[in-house]
């Protein structure tokens, strides 16, 4: 938010709220106890608030049987318990009423006046439904963030469109180094990665190497300027290498992987392989309505079949996986090292071949993985076996019945362990929590990095409340990111405040 605003560009915080499935997304009802909302559901927005957000987006979906842009409990709760100041703008034609949604707080209607129109305002004023008050103050609510931030101090650009390619240099480094900072190291066993750039032959598979996903459709998806593919990504960072150093250099072989004889051959004669493999996500999952969700968790059939014939054949195997989010790895227990970037963005390749070395392509400083799973990637399809109730609902409602124990928090419940978990990630070094101290409310963690390499350690904060509070265990209250050289030692220090302690 900060970022965004900072450039005179006006962010907005979105959906709020309870918009957590696509199915049936604009009538469905998300049925939410108050404990729940304030203590899973709403801290995210509160971050956004404290950060000064200039406007919040309402969301399609009803809440306990109300619209979310017409539903008092909830924008009031936005107002009043978050006490959000700018302006809240309706979902694409998330908007069904004038003077409720008013009322309750909707300032702006989108795309057009459908209901907040001058007919309509004209009438409600002249019948006094409407006072001009609340009408001057759903207008200051939205320019006072456009000054705040100097939408009114820029100078005219013309040529600022929509279809303007403004990637540069400094851009394309940008995210070059946003998707390394953000690849996940999931698994790393015998020191697989990183590889040597010299004096092997590498085998690559799937036509994710050369055609890679790389962001999400509809309103998540951004058309890149140029998008960096891992297969040609590799091939030059290992002719930059050889260029500058001495033996020989890796050799790459290439195979698409559609005929899974031909892999597993390929396969065989290389000294490892990395396998790319992806999917992907949309907005209502490109269904004809818009309102579904992914149908599984698992990579197209294909891809998990392209690993399992690769790994028959070849002990040292490396996945690049690309994923909207949670995904399933039924292959993971016969391959020795598996890398998710998530969604990589246009410099994917690029990205994916430093890490693989574990080195920058033009220079010698070291790059190590770092990033941590901010989901629980599950085991099966529906490991805390959800009903239908609970999703995707029965008669348009869908019941947090759940409540508190969703994600991690059900795990740690119920003493599951999952395929990889909420806050796993390994590096290409080693640390040792060297010393844990408590007092009142301040913790402090000092870390030596005792590995050969210099690299991120992410130390993380969890509290478990007393039994009587009703908590699950084990909840994420802080983390702090420490980046050591080899040998070298660092403090995390952590302030718990009231809210890191309370229960709603």
């Amino acid at each position: 938010v900060e970022g965004i605003q900072s450039q005179g560009v006006i962010a907005v915080a979105k959906h709020w709220v309870h918009n957590n499935q696509e199915d049936h997304r604009l009538s469905v009802s998300a049925d939410v106890d108050e404990r729940t909302q304030r203590e899973l559901y709403y801290p995210a927005f509160e971050g956004a608030v404290a950060a000064g957000v200039g406007a919040v987006m309402c969301s399609y979906n009803k809440i306990n049987g109300v619209y979310s842009c017409e539903n008092p409990e909830t924008l009031g709760a936005l107002r009043g318990g978050l006490n959000f100041s700018g302006w809240v703008m309706s979902d694409w034609l998330a908007t069904h009423s004038t003077l409720p949604s008013l009322a309750a707080g909707l300032d702006q209607e989108l795309p057009s006046g459908l209901h907040y129109n001058t007919a309509n305002i004209t009438r409600l004023l002249n019948t006094g439904a409407l006072e001009i008050d609340a009408l001057r103050a759903a207008v200051r609510r939205m320019l006072v963030p456009m000054l705040r931030i100097g939408l009114f101090d820029a100078p005219p650009c013309p040529a600022c469109t929509v279809a303007r390619n403004v990637t540069s240099a400094a851009h394309r480094a940008a995210a070059r180094e946003l998707s390394v900072a953000t690849t996940v190291l999931l698994k790393n066993d015998g020191g697989l990665l990183p590889l040597p750039h010299t004096g092997i032959t590498i085998g690559v598979f799937g036509r994710e190497a050369v055609q890679p996903v790389v962001h999400g459709g509809g309103s998540g998806g951004v058309v890149p300027a140029a998008v960096s593919a891992p297969l040609p990504a590799l091939q030059e960072y290992i002719a930059a290498k050889a260029a500058r150093s001495d033996g020989a250099a890796a050799v790459v072989h290439y195979c698409e992987g559609s005929d899974l004889d031909e892999a597993a051959a390929v396969a065989r004669r290389v000294d490892v392989a990395v396998v790319f493999v992806g999917t992907t996500a949309s907005e209502g999952d490109d269904s004809p309505d818009h309102q579904q969700d992914r149908g599984n968790l698992s990579l197209p059939v294909a891809h998990d079949a392209l690993i399992a014939a690769v790994a028959a054949a070849q002990p040292n195997v490396a996945v690049s996986m690309v994923t909207p989010g949670a995904i399933l790895t039924p292959w993971r227990g016969r391959v020795k090292a598996i890398l998710t970037p998530f969604l990589p963005g246009q410099e994917y390749g690029h990205a994916i071949a430093e890490v693989l070395f574990g080195e920058a392509r033009d220079s010698a400083t070291p790059v190590s993985p770092s990033a941590r799973l901010p989901i629980t990637l599950p085991n099966t399809e529906n490991d805390m076996h959800f009903t239908p109730r609970q999703y995707p609902g029965i008669a348009l409602h869908t019941v947090y019945s759940e409540r508190l124990t969703v994600g991690y928090r059900w795990y740690n419940t119920h003493g599951v362990a999952p395929a990889f978990a909420f806050g796993h990630g390994l590096t290409y070094s080693a640390f040792s929590y060297v010393s844990i101290a408590a007092a009142n409310r301040t913790v402090t963690v000092t870390v030596r990095n005792v590995g050969s390499r210099a690299a991120t350690e992410t130390v993380q904060l969890y509290v478990t409340y007393p039994p009587a509070a009703g908590e699950p265990p084990r909840q994420l209250r802080g983390f702090e990111r420490l980046l050591l050289p080899p040998g070298g030692v660092g403090t995390a220090t952590f302030v718990l405040d009231d809210r890191a302690l309370s229960i709603w």
